[in-house]
């Protein structure tokens, strides 16, 4: 039994890849139309966001974790995030430079990542290396298509405001993580020279 429930986090990955084609089904289908959004689009992006949360709380409960779970669920935020984003961008709803930003970030993290796993591999035992602002400006990234769609259907100068902090609030954490990790990858350069030039 224990080995099939090890098969369970990456099964509630995967059908988060599924809720996120019929979100961007849905959302492609309606705003062609010119017609408003569903309320059942809202009940979908619940459970994509639930999925995020219980995949990776039952793959740290069943002792479960594991590299392809870890790429698997970092590819499945990845399509739900930049697909969104993208659609949005086509219909003018959402600015194009925010999907850039957010773009760039992630960019950034896969690299630093792989540097900082290369140097210190003793240490870090996951396929990414995390950081806080990096995490926030995330959770914002995943907020931004419900947001976008609420805005859609309930234009307004207060939804259009609420919207706008949240792209400056998530592309400014955004900056800030990118900077940091970079700071890191030196810092970890610099010092793997150093312990190579005392040896």
């Amino acid at each position: 039994m224990k080995k099939y429930l090890g098969f369970l986090p990456n099964t509630i990955t995967i059908l988060r890849v599924i809720l996120t084609v019929l979100f961007l089904g849905i959302l492609v289908d309606r705003l062609i139309q010119g017609l408003r959004i569903p309320a059942g689009i809202y009940v979908i992006y619940a459970f994509i966001c639930l999925s995020d949360v219980l995949d990776g709380a039952a793959a740290r409960g069943l002792k479960a974790e594991s590299a392809i779970g870890g790429v698997l669920d970092v590819a499945a935020d990845c399509l739900f995030i930049f697909s969104s984003l993208f659609i949005f961008n086509l219909f003018k709803i959402l600015p194009v430079w925010f999907t850039a930003v957010a773009a760039a970030n992630f960019l950034v993290f896969l690299v630093t990542s792989r540097f900082l796993i290369r140097m210190k591999p003793e240490i870090i035992r996951r396929p990414f290396v995390f950081d806080i602002a990096g995490r926030i400006a995330a959770v914002i990234f995943y907020i931004v298509p419900f947001a976008a769609c609420v805005i859609y259907n309930h234009p307004g100068g207060e939804s259009l405001l609420a919207l706008s902090i949240l792209l400056y609030v998530s592309a400014f954490l955004a900056v800030v993580s990118m900077a940091g990790r970079c700071i890191s990858c030196f810092a970890a350069l610099r010092y793997a020279r150093e312990n190579n030039n005392s040896m």
